[in-house]
């Protein structure tokens, strides 16, 4: 609830307090929310909400100057992933299985948000960037 409601709310208070000036949103979402995840119906579920979410208002607001994109970061370095870190069996098989063959670094995700934020995507609206070392591709 919070994962999709807290973007949601974040998204509409921004858009009242831009929208004579237009703006550029950038959600984060997840791999998981575009293909699914194994045990993790309901985070995949809200992932995949926050991507369609933003390509609606992406259509609702863009006649007022608002451009809304998402970010889907793959298995990442975070507090969330650290648990399945820890097991390496698992990681193992995970790492083995992205094409990279590596887990991503939070600040690889900076990339995509640097070029969403600038002047060099102002045409682009209701897209996601895949950043998972190809994985979603595997």
């Amino acid at each position: 609830s919070t994962n999709f409601k807290g973007v949601f709310r974040a998204c509409q208070a921004y858009y009242k307090m831009q929208r004579k000036r237009g703006g550029n949103i950038i959600n984060i979402a997840s791999i998981a929310g575009l293909h699914g995840a194994f045990l993790m119906s309901v985070y995949a579920g809200t992932k995949a909400a926050i991507i369609q979410m933003g390509n609606s208002l992406a259509v609702e607001w863009a006649s007022s100057g608002f451009r809304i994109n998402a970010i889907a970061p793959g298995f990442t370095e975070t507090d969330m992933t650290a648990s399945i870190r820890k097991n390496e069996d698992y990681s193992e098989k995970l790492i083995e299985s992205i094409p990279m063959h590596r887990i991503a670094r939070p600040e690889e995700m900076l990339g995509a948000a640097i070029f969403l934020a600038s002047d060099a995507s102002s045409y682009v609206t209701g897209s996601t960037i895949v950043v998972d070392g190809g994985i979603a591709r595997h």
